[in-house]
């Protein structure tokens, strides 16, 4: 399987990531298909039916495909394979359809073309390509419709019937495969851009847009409920002294040392997020305030203890304050706030609760 993988991605030079990954993966796939194909007809068709044109034009369709094959590998240019491959493909099917004449096994194998050719030449080349075949197609019924006759049903119309269905039947299931490939990596990419969204891009934590997103929640909860939460402010202190001498990149690099601090030490369920420069901002669910001043307490001694790049130690002021009836989302902030400042006024590295 690891084989075959590395046969279809160029030896993964066109791996998933890649913009041309699908295209060329599609590529490989026409191509050995098409080696295989005419390599067994031209065989069957030599011992069983004598058609020598048919045969000449089926080997030259395997190896014209082992050559475009090569090429790809060798050079890996995309569009310049994919039209070969295309010509290849459009002359040994309208080769086949003109050479069989009176045959109607020949038209089964038109099914496969239109999926195949709009995939690999894309919405714009595409239908000009099928649209040429489609009137040569009209132009040969024409031409040809008074020696048509029913086909017989004998070997030969069975294997191209099975043939021709097992062919459209793997387009089928690799477009399927290619679609939910497309969702989940849409989906991957939905997911990271919801996460950029949210995330503060220097700390990792959450940024001011999730935090007033569940402050809001939490209120609404404990609005008609005994439901309650705490909300706890964090304010680094004296950190612009830390800018001022050391300058922005040690000041950013303190700021997230802080931030993985207050995240790691953290619960489980408390949302923790940077409200702005240097502030932080948890909320604890389910949490009353005496829970939420044991946390604060623990949070100020980790990152009071811990000795950042510059060879220095930080402290931290904590504001709490519990949610009460008739809060309101600006109250309970301002509420947190207060108590912020009040323990910044009382000499800082402290907390302070409301």
């Amino acid at each position: 399987m690891n084989f075959l993988l590395r046969v279809l991605t160029n030896n993964q030079r066109f791996s998933a990531g890649h913009p041309e990954y699908r295209r060329a993966y599609l590529l490989n796939v026409v191509l050995v298909g098409m080696f295989c194909t005419c390599l067994i007809f031209s065989v069957l068709n030599l011992f069983f039916t004598g058609q020598t044109g048919i045969v000449i034009l089926e080997l030259g369709g395997a190896v014209f495909s082992l050559v475009i094959f090569l090429y790809f590998h060798k050079t890996d240019k995309v569009k310049s394979a994919t039209l070969f491959t295309v010509l290849l493909f459009t002359a040994v099917l309208l080769g086949f359809i003109t050479l069989s004449q009176n045959c109607h096994n020949s038209l089964f194998w038109v099914s496969i073309y239109p999926p195949i050719v709009y995939f690999m030449l894309g919405k714009k080349k595409g239908p000009i390509l099928m649209g040429l075949f489609l009137a040569y197609l009209v132009l040969f019924f024409l031409l040809n419709r008074m020696r048509w006759e029913p086909a017989g049903f004998d070997v030969g119309y069975v294997i191209n019937v099975l043939s021709s269905t097992l062919a459209l039947m793997c387009a089928i299931a690799y477009f399927e495969h290619s679609r939910a490939e497309s969702a989940r990596v849409l989906e991957k990419k939905n997911e990271e851009l919801e996460r950029l969204t949210v995330t503060d891009y220097l700390t990792g934590l959450y940024n001011r847009i999730k935090l007033d997103s569940v402050l809001s929640k939490e209120i609404n909860k404990s609005m008609f409920t005994t439901y309650t939460f705490s909300l706890i402010m964090a304010d680094l202190d004296y950190f612009k002294q830390i800018n001022d001498e050391y300058g922005h990149v040690v000041g950013d690099r303190v700021l997230s040392d802080v931030a993985n601090i207050l995240k790691n030490n953290c619960r489980e369920k408390d949302i923790i997020g940077r409200w702005g420069g240097e502030e932080f901002l948890i909320i604890c669910p389910d949490t009353d305030i005496q829970e939420a001043q044991s946390l604060s307490e623990r949070l100020l001694e980790e990152v009071a203890k811990y000795e950042y790049k510059n060879g220095k130690h930080m402290t931290i002021s904590f504001g709490v304050t519990q949610c009460r009836k008739g809060d309101t989302f600006d109250s309970v902030i301002k509420r947190a706030d207060i108590a912020m400042y009040n323990a910044k006024a009382g000499g800082r590295c402290r907390v302070e609760t409301i």
